[in-house]
């Protein structure tokens, strides 16, 4: 009885183990460092940092964490003092078949949920959907296809056209800021909140019917809800993802 016992809490134990494993970061590329429920991406040059996390969750996910600027955002000094920075990072939502421990573009069937700073003035000349500081949402297909999307009901809205380019789905958010709040605010304005006490992130998926709610960082009080393909959300992974930006990721928490 007592071998029996032993082995029945060893088989536990055992079991305990794998579904840890399971639920543990699992580095691409970047310089990722783990303590807990913090996660420090410390490549500043890196431009695909990317970490992927299971999920067990079927109907809702729940992601958060604070994040705050560490080191980047701009390719030299020179670039720095012109104020040109370039510099990005988001969280892909729903992926099904991530390439786990490799470098990708894009990252499986998924959603990225991005938030870009780009103010080189090539940007604003030949790509001004990705000039300034924007929310975006692209559509990953597969490690080497990701693409930045679109959407008719951006360009048949007054107040959506006024803060994108086109009908991408690329808002700008100091203009967004703006136009809630009533205040004049600047690109450095929005920024300087990644510093030193980090920005709150706070996003919530339901998987049956792709609505997602993420909770305004400058004022907790306004949620803003965008609708997405639940058949893309159906996949089992989560990933943080940066750009040309050292960042760290605390309180982190995915269920």
């Amino acid at each position: 009885m007592f071998i029996r016992t032993t082995m029945f809490f060893t088989l536990l134990l055992c079991l305990g183990a794998i579904i840890t494993a399971q639920q543990e970061w699992v580095p691409a590329a970047g310089s990722w460092e783990f303590s807990g429920e913090n996660v420090l991406q410390n490549d500043a040059s890196g431009k695909l940092s990317r970490v992927d996390i299971e999920t067990n969750e079927d109907n809702f996910l729940n992601v958060s964490f604070t994040v705050q600027y560490v080191a980047g955002g701009y390719s030299n000094e020179q670039m720095f003092e012109k104020g040109e920075y370039h510099a990005g990072f988001g969280v892909h939502l729903g992926v099904e078949d991530p390439l786990l421990r490799t470098e990708s573009w894009g990252n499986g069937d998924s959603y990225l949920l991005w938030i870009n700073l780009d103010t080189r003035e090539e940007t604003r000349i030949d790509n001004p959907e990705h000039y300034g500081l924007r929310a975006q949402i692209y559509k990953s297909n597969s490690p080497s296809s990701m693409n930045l999307q679109r959407s008719p009901l951006i360009a048949n809205s007054d107040a959506l056209s006024s803060f994108s380019v086109e009908d991408y789905v690329s808002i700008d958010l100091v203009s967004t800021i703006e136009s809630l709040s009533g205040v004049n605010a600047s690109i450095l304005d929005v920024i300087s909140y990644f510093r030193p006490q980090g920005v709150e992130i706070n996003m919530s998926a339901d998987l049956t019917n792709g609505r997602i709610s993420i909770v305004d960082p400058t004022n907790p009080e306004l949620t803003f809800y965008v609708s997405l393909d639940p058949s893309v959300l159906s996949g089992n992974y989560v990933s943080l993802r940066t750009n040309s930006v050292a960042l760290r990721f605390e309180n982190i928490s995915v269920n």
